[in-house]
């Protein structure tokens, strides 16, 4: 009887813990693990460029996890995707036809781009780029698709809006 008087506290204290603990800890887990299963896209290291040299390219930060994004007009999460095209120059085509799409890999979400691309130069994008404006309905692991002249690119991000979220 001593026994289960003394293990009784015990029990009671690590159920409290446990119900004290729980949300938080599994809001993060839920959050780590989503991360872990989204297959983002790494790009090259030097350049910060994913894509093969000579045709479509993207500049992907961060091993393609996007935190901290601003709020989106819409209610979403804006952020804007440099493109890179050889023989693309900027003060020759002031809004290129570049066309996206994007679908949520772990979710119901998808658009398609509808504002145009615009253009931009600097010795950071290695000369001219196509900086597109995007903005993405809800968190989570994206699949986005580039689509100029006659090249196509796919790439995946996390998109996790603010930070912790």
């Amino acid at each position: 009887m001593t026994k289960q008087l003394f293990a009784l506290p015990l029990l009671v204290g690590a159920l409290i813990l446990a119900a004290c603990s729980t949300p938080a800890a599994a809001a993060a887990n839920s959050r780590a693990a989503r991360i872990a299963a989204c297959p983002t896209t790494a790009p090259d290291p030097e350049t910060q460029l994913y894509g093969e040299p000579g045709g479509l390219q993207v500049f992907i930060s961060q091993e393609g996890i996007w935190d901290m994004l601003p709020p989106g007009r819409e209610g979403g999460y804006g952020q804007k995707i440099f493109w890179k095209f050889p023989g693309y120059v900027w003060t020759e085509e002031q809004t290129p036809d570049l066309d996206i799409v994007a679908e949520q890999l772990d979710g119901d979400g998808y658009f398609v781009q509808t504002e145009p691309a615009t253009n931009a130069f600097a010795d950071s994008l290695h000369g001219s780029s196509i900086p597109t404006g995007v903005e993405f309905p809800q968190a989570g692991c994206w699949q986005i698709t580039g689509e100029y002249r006659d090249a196509t690119l796919t790439f995946v991000a996390w998109i996790s809006g603010q930070a912790g979220k």
